[in-house]
């Protein structure tokens, strides 16, 4: 399947560019003081994602309004309608996961309560992870396993960084991923030094990492972009960097170098010099400012190798920490608004009559294939029980909503009264109960 990467979207004007890769290369030299992904319009999770804004999406389906038997005012209706019972539920869901978090936030700016301690307890800590767990899955997110991750370890080569993991120094730690591609990028190499050479990296398209450290009661969430799997492991909290070859060449080159110039001093002062004693103090200073200045050169180099490790990262880390939840719960939203507003003009203007979800979803890619010139792999399950939660089906089993007044009307009934606003905060809890009785199965397992 092809992978859309490069994306104009308009409503007057349809235009948009496919590769088979992010065809981003990175000159030789560039100054990465520059996004790397820069000549990437739109950054696509996956190819679940609709590229267009919820807004603009209403705003084509409006302009092509008699196709679905509507007239552009009532699907403008439509979609504020379905917004705002969407946006009700992503509010209260958002609200509580900011509030489970508070206690765990490192970049918290409030004094803490008085009963913080209280409030990081293992119990605590778990119900957390168990909603943010239910946040990525409804993001689209997939959690890499233990194998996996160490597998992106073994790969790993991140731009010419060694990198060494202290397990020691976490308590916790999960990595969550959506999307896969390939990037293009210009290395230097031994043969071509100077004009490097192209070579295709697999990526992620989004990553985030879940990190608990040891002695540490705050949890970390960060989010980033476009991250080629050999550089997983960099973004670890308990990453270390190590220092290549050409780093070793450079500091003991450099302790050589003192070593040379004592040398010639210690044979100078010999022609001088008529007591072993003093020639063995002149040994012992050298040797002394040889260690001090290996040392500091091996400092040194650690210290610019986690300035490239930093510089690569920069223009990659879209979020951090409260950051990151937001911006997953509007991504659950827009996505949410979307998904059920295609789903309901496509059965609403259904000629023939839809025959399978499959059906379904080929009508709508096949829409959005004529309007936007996009390819999507639609969630068509996602938005029928969206569209069941919300009660706008006139028969399911055939494909019948409601007529648009009447959808209209239970809309607004249904946020007046907010019959769904702790939808999802029903459904993480259900989720975590879920892993708290595995967890607990587990444990008596392993007593027995």
């Amino acid at each position: 399947m092809k992978t859309l990467t490069h994306v104009r979207v308009s409503l007057g004007v349809r235009r948009s560019t496919r590769t088979d890769t992010i065809s981003r290369v990175q000159p030789p030299g560039e100054n990465l003081s520059r996004d790397p992904m820069s000549a990437i319009e739109a950054h696509l999770p996956d190819n679940r994602f609709v590229p267009v804004r919820a807004r603009e999406l209403a705003a084509a389906l409006a302009q092509d309004a008699p196709r679905f038997g509507l007239n552009a005012a009532l699907v403008e209706q439509i979609a504020r309608a379905l917004e705002d019972v969407i946006d009700q539920e992503a509010a209260a869901f958002e609200q509580d996961l900011i509030e489970r978090y508070a206690p765990f936030n490192p970049d918290r700016d409030t004094l803490p309560p008085a009963d913080v301690e209280a409030a990081r307890t293992a119990p605590t800590c778990a119900e957390l992870l168990a909603r943010l767990d239910y946040l990525f899955n409804k993001a689209n997110f997939e959690r890499l396993s233990d194998v996996q991750i160490q597998e992106a370890v073994r790969m790993a080569n991140s731009h010419g960084l060694r990198i060494r993991l202290r397990p020691d120094r976490i308590e916790s730690l999960a990595v969550w991923v959506r999307g896969r591609d390939r990037v293009e990028r210009r290395f230097l190499t031994w043969r071509h030094p100077l004009r490097g050479e192209r070579r295709s990296l697999p990526v992620y398209r989004r990553l985030i990492v879940v990190a608990r450290l040891r002695d540490d009661p705050n949890v970390l969430l960060k989010l980033f972009k476009e991250i080629p799997v050999a550089d997983v492991e960099a973004l670890l909290p308990h990453a270390e960097v190590q220092m290549n070859w050409l780093d070793r060449l450079k500091v003991f080159g450099g302790g050589a170098g003192m070593v040379g110039s004592s040398a010639t001093r210690l044979f100078h002062y010999l022609g001088f010099l008529a007591y072993w004693s003093r020639i063995m103090w002149v040994l012992a200073i050298g040797g002394l400012i040889l260690l001090i200045r290996t040392l500091m050169g091996y400092k040194t180099a650690r210290t610019q190798r986690d300035w490239v490790r930093t510089r690569h990262l920069y223009y990659q880390n879209l979020d951090n920490n409260n950051g990151v939840i937001h911006a997953l719960v509007s991504m659950v939203n827009q996505e949410e608004c979307k998904e059920a507003l295609l789903a309901y003009a496509a059965c609403l203007a259904a000629a023939p009559p839809i025959a399978s979800p499959d059906d379904l979803a080929r009508r709508v890619q096949g829409w959005l294939r004529e309007r936007f010139d996009v390819e999507v792999d639609y969630d068509v399950r996602d938005a029928m029980a969206t569209l069941d939660r919300l009660g706008l089906w006139n028969d399911a089993a055939t494909f019948h909503v409601l007529p648009p007044h009447a959808a209209i009307d239970r809309l607004r009934s249904h946020w007046r009264c907010r019959r769904t606003m702790f939808h999802h905060e029903l459904y993480a809890a259900r989720v975590a109960t879920l892993e708290r009785m595995t967890y607990v199965t587990i444990e008596m397992d392993e007593e027995s």
